[in-house]
Order: structure tokens, then sequence, then C-alpha cells
């Protein structure tokens, strides 16, 4: 994975949990300040505040993700993990909820995913993700640059190193932060 930089990539499982992930996917999404805290996609997309998430078409990412997770749960029915999971995002979130009632369901594809900065309003990739056969259930999702201004700016990110810049608002969300824990 950290051969593909300037190129965000992650490591996720079916539910998305998040396993790996290397420099440039750590620019848009730095590790949280409390290491006990789960690293997972669907966690960060439905109770990260609007005003300082990555994601800039966050609607469309919410509901693709929901849609995976229902496709995925259907080979963890009755799994209590599995279950527990569902109902602490049911819990944390009124959207997820909502979204999760419609029974959608779609596989992982390649779309067109838009993430922000505080440096960089504006980054436009298109996701691809990879089964990682030797982990069955996980895969790996490349954020592939769409132009020459996002490849350039994740270029400048992942030279500047750590640490990165946060929107201004993250420490007020930050003091009121939801700590997901796992069952």
């Amino acid at each position: 994975m950290d051969q593909l930089v300037p190129m965000p990539a992650n490591v996720v499982t079916e539910r998305f949990d998040i396993l790996a992930w290397n420099a440039a996917y750590a620019t848009l999404f730095p590790p949280p300040a409390d290491p006990r805290q789960e690293r997972n996609s669907l966690l960060y997309c439905f109770t990260q505040p609007a005003c300082c998430t990555a994601i800039e078409n966050h609607a469309d990412q919410q509901a693709a993700l929901v849609a995976q997770l229902r496709a995925a749960y259907g080979r963890h029915v009755g799994d209590p993990a599995w279950t527990g999971f569902i109902r602490r995002m049911e819990a944390a979130s009124p959207e997820f909820a909502a979204m999760w009632a419609t029974q959608d369901v779609a596989q992982p594809a390649s779309y067109a995913k838009v993430f922000r900065h505080p440096l960089y309003p504006r980054l436009v990739t298109t996701s691809t993700s990879f089964a990682v056969h030797a982990a069955p259930g996980t895969r790996m999702v490349v954020y592939v640059p769409a132009d020459d201004a996002t490849r350039q700016a994740m270029e400048r990110l992942v030279a500047a190193g750590s640490p990165q810049p946060r929107f201004p608002c993250f420490q007020t969300h930050q003091a009121r932060a939801l700590v997901f824990q796992p069952a």
C-alpha cells in the first residue's frame, strides 16, 4: 500500500473496519486522538459532523456504504458481532437506521469520491476495490486522483508529513466526540 502513494488506500473488512492504511489516506483521515476509538468507515460517515468531514459527497457515500453492508450482512445473518454492530450503528445515527431499513443491497464498485482537506477544498478521486484473497472478507480500496490538481495536492500533503492540519471546528467536536466502543 505504501507504494501507491500519492493515492490514498486502505484495507477494510466487510463491516468497514479499517485494518490498514497508507500515508496518503492518513492525510485525509488522521488517526483519532484516542487510540481506543474504533476506526470504521461507516462510523465516520454517520457520526462525523458535516463541517469537518473529509468527504464532500457525503450523502452519496452513506447510501452506498449501507447498501454494501447489507449485502455483506447476508453472509453473517445471526452472527452476534454483526447484529451488535448494526444495533450500535442504528443507535448512533438515525440516518443510518433509516437507510438500513430501506434494505438496499449493493456490491463494492468503482465510483467517484470527492474529498476535502483544510488546505485543499476539493480532491476528486475514483475508488477501486480489490479483494484481499489472503484475508477473506477484506478488500483494499484505492482512491486514484481523477485529475492533475488532485494528484499534485496529494503529493504535497504526503510530503508535508504529520501532523496534518484539521478543520477549524475539530477541537469543538473532539470534545463532544461519540466514542463507539465495540461490544
